[in-house]
């Protein structure tokens, strides 16, 4: 079993600020390590957590928090990444109470067998982030994967995605990479 030394405050105040304190966090990160500025995107992994009310508000602050400071403060964009039921990633639209949408998100929803594509996903409409805004993993782990020129352990912590949306390959977007059939 893992566990995690910190939580997501159930006070949505306090977990908007933990957003913020995250995207601060990840800025310094990618810019101590001379990431690129301007169109870098940076995807908070937001596991998923239970369907109780109180639950769903502290992560909706939380993504907001991330979102705004990531938005108004950072040089990157915001993407959400997470289970596009269970962590709730319909949820996070201006319409429900953000201030500002993800740019992009990456559903992680695997299938068997595993079906590479960005939309018709449980729980999660088409007509959200359908501008080239969505990154889904389908697949994985992934056995035997060259990297870069660089051969990763197997089986590798890696999952095969399928993009439709910002890729940042730290030297120009890539927009889409996978054959993509609109909904």
């Amino acid at each position: 079993m893992r566990s995690w030394n910190t939580y997501i405050s159930l006070t949505p105040s306090i977990a908007y600020s933990q957003g913020e304190s995250e995207a601060d966090s990840a800025a310094e990160a990618l810019l101590a390590a001379d990431y690129s500025v301007g169109y870098g995107i940076v995807y908070y992994d937001l596991e998923p957590f239970y369907n109780e009310s109180g639950c769903q508000a502290a992560a909706t602050a939380f993504v907001n928090g991330w979102v705004t400071e990531m938005t108004l403060e950072q040089p990157y964009y915001a993407g959400v990444y997470g289970s596009s039921c269970a962590s709730y990633l319909s949820n996070y639209t201006t319409g429900n109470g953000l201030n500002y949408a993800p740019s992009d998100i990456a559903p992680g929803d695997v299938k068997v067998p595993p079906v590479a594509g960005v939309y018709n996903l449980d729980c999660l409409s088409n007509s959200l982030w359908d501008d080239n805004q969505r990154v889904a993993q389908f697949a994985g782990p992934v056995y035997d994967l060259v990297f870069g020129g660089y051969e990763l352990p197997s089986p590798s912590s890696n999952d095969e995605d399928c993009a439709d949306g910002l890729v940042d390959t730290n030297q120009s977007p890539i927009a889409s990479v996978c054959e993509v059939v609109s909904p």
